[in-house]
């Protein structure tokens, strides 16, 4: 027995094939596939005859054809219920009752929602207190107490950012040490109790730290915890403080330098308020989404910087006077400051007669594209202005002729204009050069019949009463 035969054969015994047109798609089944439940609309011949349609020998249903998709596959697949993605409850569940699969269809469709819930629901701690306590500091939408908790966080993260930027200002520092040279320093001793900057910092230091702890204690997964970006921002945010009190009573210099990159630290705390921002978030995943094409930018801006250092170096490597490009390195500012606009001019070329060649490189990415859409434009324009609809053109001679002018007139001054297309029966009429001109000049330029200066000897007949969109023109002898 040959293929062909043996596909007859398999199809003989899988009975006539079904046609099911679901709002327009069409599908194709066995009718054994159909009843393996015969119970259900589809596999019941006689309740489905409602809905056969005689003329296209099918079955029509007017359902949602994704929902169909899984209630087709259910027969398929002998009782396999797949729950299509993005669809609501309520519509997959309703054609299920509407198709009559049953209580078990329901009942496994059910299941497979409960599975995704689950899935998609947010970690929580097994114990009942600490659940609660994680969902109050965790999740501020999940009652009005979290949502207090989270506002009074975000005032605290606020209230330790304008501090960190208010006690720079010079009448809150203390300069009371002197150099030998007369000159003042930050005097580098233990913070006092009476200092009211290092109350607020306390109090604000206070509140991080018993937010981390109560949130590490109360967390599902401490492992994941820990390394969870925000809560490594919260740790770092933290941790400046403590090393702070603890350097303070150091006079070295390099302790007082770790001290003060230490204080840097604090500026991390703004992004503290990423936690209680849903912008924020998305921003963040975006960037990490976007990293391969960051990459790819910061790659082709190293090029350019690469590239402008070398040329720029070597075309005032002979000038010896206020030479400010002393190697390419050295270029490597002034081509990141020209490439990115911000030009803030501590660092120009001297060589005037280089500086065209440069300005060209450094705005030729930009005028290109530029270039590029005039050009079109100006193609696309020919394109319509030297074709008409026999491919004849002409020019004016003393005679009278008709002409039927295509488009609104656009008078621009110093600008070149295409040519005006005026129409005749058996071809197209090109005014000369000098019509072109003075067509392109202001309105003012034209004589009393509103005719160019240039088309003085031409002058316009009587109005056409049988098509006024023509205008007709005689020769002035």
């Amino acid at each position: 027995m040959n293929g062909t035969q043996r596909a007859s054969s398999s199809n003989e015994n899988r009975g006539a094939k079904v046609v099911i047109n679901v709002s327009g798609q069409r599908y194709e089944t066995f009718e054994k596939t159909l009843q393996v439940f015969p119970n259900t609309l589809l596999g019941d011949k006689e309740r489905r005859k409602e809905f056969y349609d005689p003329v296209n020998n099918e079955l029509f249903f007017d359902r949602n054809r994704v929902c169909f998709e899984s209630i087709l596959a259910y027969y398929q697949t002998s009782g396999v219920i797949i729950w299509p993605p993005g669809i609501p409850r309520k519509v997959f569940i309703s054609d299920i009752r509407f198709f009559d699969l049953g209580d078990q269809a329901l009942l496994k469709a059910g299941n497979g929602l409960e599975q995704r819930v689950e899935k998609a629901k947010r970690p929580l701690p097994k114990n009942n207190a600490q659940r609660k306590v994680w969902e109050l500091f965790e999740h501020p939408d999940t009652s009005s107490c979290a949502r207090a908790i989270a506002i009074w966080s975000v005032t605290i993260i606020v209230l330790s950012i304008v501090l960190f930027c208010v006690e720079t200002l010079p009448q809150f520092q203390d300069l009371s040490v002197k150099k030998s040279n007369g000159t003042s320093s930050l005097k580098e001793e233990e913070k006092k109790t009476e200092d009211p900057f290092f109350i607020i910092e306390t109090f604000c230091i206070s509140w991080f730290t018993l937010e981390y702890v109560i949130r590490f204690v109360c967390c599902p997964n401490k492992w994941k915890f820990f390394i969870s970006a925000l809560n490594m921002i919260d740790l770092i945010s933290i941790v400046p403080y403590y090393i702070t009190l603890s350097m303070e009573d150091s006079s070295n210099v390099s302790s007082l330098a770790v001290l003060r990159s230490v204080r840097l630290v604090r500026v991390f705390r703004i992004f503290k308020l990423s936690r209680y921002s849903r912008g924020l978030q998305i921003l963040g995943h975006t960037l990490k989404a976007s990293l391969r094409e960051l990459g790819l930018l910061f790659f082709f801006l190293c090029m350019g910087v690469i590239l402008f250092s070398s040329a720029v170096y070597y075309a005032e490597v002979g000038n010896e006077d206020n030479n400010d490009f002393l190697s390419i390195p050295h270029s490597f500012w002034w081509a990141i400051i020209t490439m990115t606009t911000v030009g803030y001019g501590d660092m120009t070329p001297k060589t005037l007669e280089k500086i065209p060649c440069f300005l060209d490189d450094t705005c030729h990415s930009r005028e290109s594209g530029r270039q590029l859409n005039t050009n079109g434009d100006e193609d696309e324009d020919e394109n319509v202005d030297n074709t008409d609809s026999e491919g004849q053109t002409q020019d004016i001679k003393n005679e009278s002729v008709s002409l039927k002018y295509l488009g609104e007139k656009t008078h621009k001054v110093g600008s070149k204009v295409r040519e005006r297309k005026w129409k005749r029966k058996g071809g197209s009429v090109k005014f000369p050069d000098a019509v072109y001109n003075a067509m392109d000049t202001c309105p003012a330029r034209a004589n009393e019949n509103g005719l160019p200066n240039s088309m003085s000897n031409y002058s316009p007949l009587p109005n056409n009463e049988t098509n006024p969109n023509v205008l007709l023109l005689e020769t002035i002898v």
